[in-house]
């Protein structure tokens, strides 16, 4: 989903920013549609794999039937599909950051920029929640192993941080958009997790990472309802875009404008001022899993001393049950000891 930060709740919008958008979405869609569809075959594949370790384990794998080979061969054309599948997704994906980086630089940059006040009137205004978008999820999930290797610590950082940052920058399984991250922010997510896999690894002996992202989008959106404009901010604003259509500020001329009894020179203009007036939400997160490798200290002594334990007191316990004439232990006793 692409994001343009300029874009704020309540204020004047450039009608030409909703078309960028709209580009760059179509831009986006060809190695969106390659990618979910890559996911998926392979996940038909990791499926098939557990049809044929219970083949295997039933002893059928093996055999000369006729759906075993057919089976076989549909495994082959599977493989062959994900192949090219991922070829076409490589190259749609090159086209994909050309034709985005092109785009780009024909909009500018919309890191940093300035807007007309918002003729708003928020003292009578409200922002409700309308269910008017889907609820929808986007998760990634990645296992990286703590391979030992001369680089010492860093490598598994570097290994982890990179992941993060393409994931990020794609537009496939996290949507860059729904992150609303800039180039900078993104830069500035995968130093953090180099930074934090770093400190991790120097003070734990981490056996692996398992790397979490998800992206989501909330049925609820923001709806600007009533909304009221301000008088005199309004016609500050439509001054402050329209120069060479001023409109009075004085009480007459605005009422004048108020009941459309506009001067012969500006009747029939096409000029206009948007405001936004509605958006949808969404949110994310990237989180990490360390796996701690752990080694146990037990010895033969120990196991031997805890199990003599336990036979003294059964012993007791047995010894107080023949003096009250009974057999065995108490049903509390045996759940005493199973839950030691």
């Amino acid at each position: 989903i692409p994001f343009d930060p300029s874009l704020v709740l309540g204020n004047i919008m450039d009608p030409s920013k909703i078309e960028y958008l709209k580009r760059m979405a179509e831009i986006q869609q060809p190695e969106l549609l390659l990618r979910r569809k890559l996911k998926t075959l392979m996940m038909n594949r990791y499926k098939i794999n557990g049809v044929l370790k219970t083949l295997e384990a039933m002893q059928v794998k093996n055999t000369k039937i006729k759906a075993t080979i057919e089976l076989e061969e549909e495994i082959d054309s599977l493989k062959k599909r994900i192949v090219e599948t991922a070829l076409a997704l490589t190259k749609a994906t090159v086209k994909c950051e050309q034709d985005k980086q092109n785009l780009q630089l024909e909009q500018g940059q919309t890191t940093i920029s300035k807007q007309i006040e918002s003729p708003l009137n928020y003292s009578r205004s409200e922002v409700k929640s309308f269910p008017l978008s889907i609820d929808g999820m986007d998760l990634d999930v990645r296992y990286f192993r703590n391979e030992v290797s001369d680089d010492g610590s860093n490598a598994h950082a570097e290994t982890v941080s990179s992941h993060v940052a393409s994931q990020l920058n794609n537009s496939g399984i996290i949507a860059r958009g729904l992150l609303g991250l800039s180039d900078t922010s993104t830069e500035s997510a995968a130093d953090s997790v180099s930074k934090t896999l770093s400190s991790q690894t120097t003070k734990h002996n981490i056996e692996g990472t398992l790397v979490i992202m998800a992206s989501c989008t909330h049925m609820q959106a923001d709806i600007i309802s009533p909304c009221i404009l301000h008088p005199q901010k309004t016609v500050d604003a439509w001054n402050a875009m329209f120069p060479e259509e001023r409109l009075g500020t004085d009480i007459q001329s605005m009422m004048e404008a108020a009941a459309d009894q506009v001067p012969p020179a500006t009747a029939g203009a096409s000029k206009s001022m948007h405001l936004l007036t509605g958006c949808a939400k969404a949110s994310s997160f990237v989180g990490m899993v360390h796996m701690i490798k752990s080694e146990s200290t037990d010895n033969t002594d120990n196991s031997d001393s805890v199990a003599k334990a336990i036979s003294n007191q059964v012993q007791q316990e047995q010894f107080l049950r023949s003096k009250q004439g009974l057999l065995g232990s108490s049903s509390s006793f045996a759940k005493k000891l199973q839950n030691s």
